[in-house]
């Protein structure tokens, strides 16, 4: 946490407010090192965040229900969305270790 300064966003102070509290503001941090699972697609690295969000339980996912296969294309959709806001929902299906520097920076935020 900050000792002095000043930090605000959208007109409120979050100077000394916790880090988890920030993030729910909206706010990330990245780093010099792109820190992605370059091995998986591009769209797998964006799933990986909504798994905080999944409701369906472990005997849906092992069974393969309908509300399992209906979360999952949901939640498919968002990925693909945030994938169109930084203009890589074509490369989707790549591995994102294959994408150009910049690309890959854009997948990490």
């Amino acid at each position: 946490m900050p000792d002095e300064g000043e930090f605000t966003f959208n007109g409120h102070n979050l100077f000394q407010v916790k880090p988890d509290k920030v993030v729910k503001a909206g706010i990330a941090r990245t780093f010099q090192n792109i820190r992605l699972f370059k091995h998986m697609t591009v769209v797998e690295n964006v799933l990986i965040a909504f798994t905080k969000d999944m409701q369906y339980g472990l005997g849906s996912a092992i069974f393969r229900t309908g509300s399992f296969w209906q979360e999952e294309a949901d939640i498919r959709e968002k990925a693909l969305e945030l994938l169109a806001v930084f203009n890589l929902q074509d490369k989707a299906d790549w591995n994102a270790g294959n994408l150009p520097y910049g690309q890959q920076r854009k997948l990490e935020i």
